[in-house]
């Protein structure tokens, strides 16, 4: 799908999408507890999440198609469970890390079979015992999750020993949240968690999820650079760490203001800014698009993860600002964007969610017409996004 995009006024109000972080928890956490909740599914890789747990039984196949935290929060519990099963991916998920997690799980009891190249497609048997798990934590908070979803329901008590400085931490702390919310206990140490096994998940009588920050940083976005945008269905006190788009934002001179259930933004002048993304990697692609347009030179520290994402997204960052005529690097971690003079661009965000709707709050901000390809990607995500943005006001032409 190609998408046509010229400047735009862009005004109004709209609803943020329900957060992918915790569809995905809800999912996991209520199937634990007996339950396929029917709720949440605003996105690709939630509904990958649910179509996994109802397909799961011993000896089944899962295409987790191109979510990471589908695969990372489920192969420990296939393991808990001592399901065998064989799991297929799509896009670049086969090339994302995955070792840490396989290496600690095969050491309790699950054996992982994968190709030499990739982690995927993969085959997986055996049963996981309690025990001490020491993993990575610095490629990925998923890691982390996966194993704080299994453990609780193994037989008896286990830790979980974090080695290095957990990256995306408040991607943790939203995990934390489900648990106790579905009656798991937890207890957080100085370097890691100690876990009770024999432990019953019980779904509450209800449960509200949140709107998604992360979905909500782009709308924000083009209220900054093209309009007065507010954005509702979103909660100022959130676990989620991209909730820091607002002070970042409002760091960099935008123009903000709480209302009622959300964020009204309008347009500013901006100046470069510098911060460390380390635990809010998903916000990298919005604020590089809209500190294009600062005046001076923003730098983004931590973000040396970012390779590993849907696309090696800083090469897919820095691509997309120059086909805009945007000036950016990358330097031991660190990318660097030189605000200044936008021209239309053509853009194929490499099949990246993240990258094609922050090349939309681009266009829209820039004169002449612009192209973003394969633009149907944002459905990993946010499905609604043309939509909610044409309502907003952009001028966008949809090509199938």
């Amino acid at each position: 799908m190609r998408v046509k995009i010229y400047k735009s006024d862009i005004h109004g109000c709209a609803h943020a999408p329900a957060s992918k972080s915790l569809a995905h928890r809800l999912l996991i956490a209520s199937y634990l507890a007996g339950n396929i909740c029917d709720g949440a599914l605003d996105c690709d890789d939630a509904a990958a999440t649910k179509d996994c747990l109802v397909g799961l039984y011993d000896g089944c196949s899962l295409n987790v198609r191109e979510s990471g935290s589908t695969l990372r929060f489920l192969l420990p519990i296939i393991g808990a469970l001592g399901l065998k099963a064989d799991i297929v991916g799509e896009g670049r998920l086969g090339l994302r890390p995955l070792k840490a997690l396989t290496a600690t799980l095969e050491a309790h009891g699950m054996r992982i079979k994968t190709p030499l190249d990739s982690c995927l497609p993969l085959h997986t048997e055996g049963k996981l015992c309690s025990g001490l798990y020491e993993i990575d934590a610095t490629i990925s908070s998923q890691y982390v999750t996966g194993l704080l979803f299994a453990l609780p329901i193994l037989q008896g008590d286990s830790r979980v020993r974090l080695m290095g400085k957990a990256a995306s931490q408040s991607y943790i702390d939203i995990t934390l949240k489900v648990l106790k919310d579905f009656g798991i206990e937890i207890a957080r140490d100085a370097d890691g968690f100690f876990i009770k096994g024999g432990q019953r998940y019980v779904a509450p009588n209800a449960y509200k999820i949140e709107g998604d920050w992360s979905s909500a940083g782009y709308l924000l976005g083009m209220g900054a650079l093209s309009g007065d945008v507010t954005v509702k269905g979103i909660c100022l006190d959130s676990a989620q760490g991209d909730k820091t788009v607002v002070k970042l934002l409002r760091y960099a001179g935008a123009k903000l203001e709480c209302v009622d259930d959300g964020i009204r933004v309008y347009k500013s002048e901006l100046n470069a800014i510098e911060f460390d993304a380390i635990d809010c990697p998903d916000v990298v692609p919005v604020m590089a698009a809209t500190l294009s347009f600062a005046k001076g030179d923003s730098r983004i520290y931590g973000v040396h993860r970012l390779k590993d994402k849907e696309s090696d997204r800083i090469r897919a960052i820095i691509d997309m600002l120059s086909s805009f005529g945007c000036g950016a690097e990358y330097e031991d971690g660190t990318l660097i964007i030189h605000g200044g003079a936008h021209h239309a661009g053509k853009t194929d965000p490499y099949g990246d969610h993240r990258i094609a709707m922050s090349a939309a709050v681009i266009a829209a901000a820039t004169d002449g017409l612009s192209v973003i390809e394969n633009a149907e990607c944002v459905a990993k995500s946010y499905p609604r996004f043309w939509e909610d943005a044409k309502a907003l006001g952009m001028r966008l032409e949809i090509e199938e």
